[in-house]
């Protein structure tokens, strides 16, 4: 019995996983976005 549940926990681990990734990349991806803008907003302030 205790062969057959760990592949299951394993599944449902994978599966909460990939879910967490689907909505965390998205954040990063959008923080990455606004650091850029905010990095290049300030060299060219301080490049006047």
């Amino acid at each position: 019995m205790s062969k057959n549940i760990k592949p299951k926990v394993i599944k449902l681990w994978n599966h909460l996983m990939l879910r967490n990734l689907f909505i965390i990349e998205p954040v990063f991806d959008q923080l990455k976005n606004i650091f850029q803008i905010v990095h290049l907003g300030t060299a060219v302030v301080s490049a006047l």
